[in-house]
């Protein structure tokens, strides 16, 4: 069981923010004690986070870079932009095998192997952050919605369900990227990371169906 930090570097006031999540609440609790984080900022906890923190689609904290540093100091485990999904894909792995739903398991276990994949394509590195793409991303993600193609690619990275029009896309998308909000897209850069990945998986996929 572990704590893990992630390298993003996202701009807040004055500070620069980082993701901090464990494999249990009581150790992500612990740790965030233990560096000096309050609790009541707890994301994506359906008890513990308040107002629209209880929307984020898993359980971390947003920490500045002065307590990651004392995160890594008391044990937690330094990742970069694909620890969030890849640990995101295993929390769903396993509910699958515990509600022994194969169909979702097999799901599950394709996500995973993609995002382990991209992992393994970039070397696990990530380009220097601090800077998110000013390109609307959002926009784009909503134009692919719409293609009939990115349908069956999303068919293909999630077996759980078919696609019919650009409103399941969108919600397919939504789980894939691990968000509430295609908006999200924009403004955090682990999201904007993963969904670039996506769209470059889904330019090869197209050119295999024409070549095809």
């Amino acid at each position: 069981m572990s704590v893990y930090v992630d390298d993003m570097r996202a701009p807040f006031g004055s500070m620069v923010m980082c993701h901090m999540w464990a494999d249990s609440d009581d150790e992500l609790l612990a740790m965030a004690d233990r560096i000096g984080v309050p609790r009541r900022w707890i994301q994506g906890h359906p008890v513990l986070s308040f107002g629209k923190h209880r929307n984020a689609s898993w359980i971390h904290f947003d920490i500045a870079t002065s307590k990651r540093v004392l995160a890594v100091r008391f044990g937690a485990v330094q990742t970069e932009r694909f620890g969030p999904v890849i640990h995101t894909a295993k929390l769903r792995l396993a509910a699958a095998i515990a509600a022994g739903n194969g169909e979702a398991e097999s799901a599950a276990r394709a996500r995973l192997a993609s995002y382990e994949a991209m992992r393994v394509r970039h070397g696990g590195k990530q380009p220097r952050q601090g800077q998110l793409l000013c390109d609307d991303l959002a926009a784009q993600a909503a134009t692919l919605c719409a293609d009939k193609a990115f349908h069956r690619f999303l068919e293909m990275r999630d077996k759980t369900r078919a696609i019919y029009d650009g409103t399941q896309a969108e919600t397919v998308l939504k789980s894939l990227l691990g968000i509430t909000s295609t908006s999200q897209i924009n403004t955090d850069e682990r999201t904007q990371s993963v969904f670039i990945e996506l769209r470059k998986d889904f330019d090869v996929f197209k050119k295999r169906k024409v070549s095809a």
